[in-house]
């Protein structure tokens, strides 16, 4: 989906995608010859993706140890895996700003399979909206495109995590190395504009479009 008539105050693709769009608009009061219009665009968006590095786990007492959020990592690296081990590993969505109207949080999850299962919270925090190629209906595939759910609070401070764990099945299946792959993107609610045809942007479609662009090799 092609974008037009859309006001992009930031965007970044890396590990976290987010967008903001908006302005507000100030007239000054004087009303001789001149008339003077300040648009201020919003760049009120701001999250971040990362995990609790493997040395934070506490096995004795089966949870994380306090860790700062800048002390967190974006890539945790299991050796030795056995059949049935369950890997602590928790991505999380940190909500740093929010923009008046309100946001919509959205990953995109790529590399789990039958033998890599994690327990993502379909009941509670994410509903999946389309496979990890953008398409719809939805597949049984764990990978995917999920939106936050509109229960879960996302206000400035907020952590969301996307799965705490990954239970392995046949390491057979992963005699080499294995990649679960996650992005996060956020976009303000309201009015996003349209696309070339005319037709309003969603806020699901311009995420859908943005996390599948966001796993695309580069060059392409």
């Amino acid at each position: 989906m092609k974008m037009k008539n859309m006001l992009i105050g930031g965007m970044s693709l890396a590990l976290v995608a987010c967008i903001s769009i908006g302005a507000t608009l100030a007239y000054l009061s004087d009303t001789t010859t001149k008339v003077s219009n300040t648009f201020t665009f919003d760049n009120a968006i701001d999250i971040d993706l990362k995990e609790h590095p493997l040395s934070a786990w506490n096995e004795a007492e089966g949870k994380w140890d306090p860790t700062d959020w800048n002390n967190r990592v974006t890539m945790n690296t299991y050796d030795n895996i056995l059949p049935n081990d369950v890997l602590q590993k928790d991505p999380t969505v940190k909500v740093v700003t929010v923009p008046d109207t309100g946001m919509n949080l959205y990953v995109i999850i790529n590399g789990l399979d039958t033998n890599m299962v994690a327990n993502i919270d379909t009941t509670n925090t994410w509903q999946k909206i389309a496979n990890v190629d953008g398409t719809t209906p939805v597949n049984e595939s764990q990978n995917g495109i999920y939106k936050c759910k509109g229960t879960v609070s996302l206000n400035a401070g907020s952590e969301v995590a996307v799965f705490t764990t990954v239970t392995i099945g046949d390491v057979t299946t992963h005699l080499n190395d294995a990649n679960v792959l996650i992005n996060a993107y956020a976009v303000q609610n309201g009015d996003l504009g349209k696309d070339d045809n005319e037709e309003p942007l969603t806020q699901d479609g311009v995420a859908i479009d943005a996390l599948v662009d966001s796993l695309a090799p580069a060059g392409d």
